[in-house]
């Protein structure tokens, strides 16, 4: 329902584009089936507008596509802030415009001394040969801290590969998020290094998602989540713990990467890596699709029932 952004999105889409029907209980207890045909602003809303907002979602009917097998790949450096710069500048110029067929994550966080490790993982649908002539843009750069992996995984396996087991840990953990719409300039990626690596090793990681490919083929305002034609990728800043005394040190180290960013950044965020920080989470999240959620939030739960710390509001924020 925020838009389902995965290691397939660039081959298939995201999560939402294949969604072809939503059952819903509305404020008035109404069951209503919600698609192409029957209620269409209900169906637009509930591809990428969050959850939480317009009902109870009792089924679900997504499309299906046949793919048995996939490639995983992981390569690793660790390098000096600007060896990791000329990585960090290869990947943003390489992962948005790859292939349809490989869908690239760059994990960025500090390896000590200054130091920044860096890894890219992520999926292809294509050949072996590609995929190893592609990555050559990353690993003919830099020579790589642990070389090259590729493997061809069954689909349950592949997801397995990144996701771990089925049983996920409970632990807590802060997130922000940027979304990048054109690709940063050489002081904006200084920045992100700087600002990186004093932070102790394993306590703040960026994760950056590459768009493109698929995902750019749907219209911006076509479904509820907007950020699709010249989206370039989506900076998560993620960090977790389990002492409940890190959480002050934590969320300040996330807070203090994010600042850093800030002259270099649109405001733009994932809804679904919801931050409570916000000033303005709504034109944050859905940009200029916000106006039609609040015209179907009216519509469907005008006494806001249904509603959280950041659900969509029944009326636009005073300017």
């Amino acid at each position: 329902m925020g838009g389902g952004h995965g290691l397939l999105a660039r081959s298939h889409g995201l999560t939402c584009d294949s969604l072809q029907q939503i059952n819903m209980v509305d404020s008035q207890a109404r069951a209503l089936q919600a698609n192409a045909g029957s209620e269409p602003d209900l169906y637009w809303a509930c591809r990428g507008g969050g959850g939480g907002s317009f009902g109870i979602a009792t089924q679900f009917m997504i499309s299906a596509f046949p793919l048995q097998t996939a490639l995983v790949f992981g390569v690793s450096w660790k390098l000096s802030q600007p060896h990791a710069a000329r990585i960090f500048a290869a990947w943003q110029t390489w992962a948005p415009n790859a292939p349809i067929t490989i869908t690239s994550i760059l994990k960025v966080g500090p390896a000590g001394g200054g130091l920044i490790t860096m890894r890219c993982i992520g999926q292809s649908v294509g050949s072996e040969t590609e995929l190893r002539n592609e990555l050559k843009t990353l690993t003919t750069l830099e020579t790589p801290s642990s070389a090259l992996s590729v493997q061809s995984l069954s689909f349950l396996n592949a997801v397995k590969h990144f996701a771990g087991p089925l049983e996920y840990e409970s632990a807590p953990f802060k997130a922000k998020s940027d979304y990048v719409l054109t690709p940063l300039d050489s002081a904006g990626i200084h920045d992100i290094m700087a600002a990186v690596a004093p932070i102790p090793v394993g306590n703040i990681v960026l994760l950056c998602d590459s768009y493109g490919g698929k995902v750019s083929d749907v219209a911006a305002d076509a479904t509820a989540f907007p950020r699709r034609v010249g989206t370039q990728y989506c900076i998560q800043y993620f960090s977790s713990w389990t002492r409940a005394g890190d959480t002050p040190t934590r969320l300040a180290q996330v807070a203090k990467v994010y600042a850093a960013m800030r002259p270099h950044m649109p405001g733009a965020s994932y809804v679904n890596y919801c931050d409570l920080d916000l000033p303005d989470f709504a034109k944050a999240y859905w940009g200029d699709n916000l106006a039609r959620l609040v015209a179907v939030k009216q519509q469907f739960d005008p006494d806001n029932l249904f509603h959280h710390a950041q659900s969509v509001p029944v009326s636009l924020p005073a300017v």
